[in-house]
């Protein structure tokens, strides 16, 4: 049986853990784009999952993990749509275009539909009443150090 992602982020945790640098004494970190490259069967694989939970499963978790869900979905897929472009571009924004952010689309499957990183990030984190988390823009910070 596969582990869910509510409970356990062991797959993401080890592809952060072995691809994320810290720096300025730990109080930042630097993903390390090429090396994650080398490792896109393995988020695949991770994402696979996350994209396989369902809204009823994920409202009968706790606030807490419905949060560290949303948090590492949001942040693994940030990953993901990077390595898309991934070294051909400077910036995040650089996918994105004048009119739209790469934040807007919908291409996320997620909880059985599908969102953007906005949607992740402004509708489900940060709506007010929600979660209120003041936290969460720390956690999901687009790809920026």
């Amino acid at each position: 049986m596969a582990r869910h992602p509510s409970a356990d982020h062991a797959a993401w945790d080890a592809l952060v853990k072995r691809h994320l640098k810290l720096v300025d004494g730990g109080k930042a970190s630097q993903v390390r784009y090429a090396d994650f490259a080398k490792d896109r069967a393995a988020l695949k694989g991770y994402l696979a999952e996350v994209s396989r939970v369902g809204e009823a499963e994920f409202r009968a978790w706790t606030k807490p993990q419905q949060v560290a869900f949303l948090v590492n979905a949001y942040n693994a897929f940030t990953v993901a749509l990077i390595l898309t472009r991934y070294p051909d571009l400077a910036s995040i924004k650089d996918l994105g275009s004048f009119l739209q952010s790469p934040w807007k689309p919908k291409w996320v499957p997620l909880l059985g539909d599908k969102v953007s990183l906005d949607d992740i990030e402004h509708q489900m984190l940060r709506k007010r009443g929600r979660y209120d988390d003041p936290r969460v823009h720390f956690a999901v910070n687009c790809a920026s150090v």
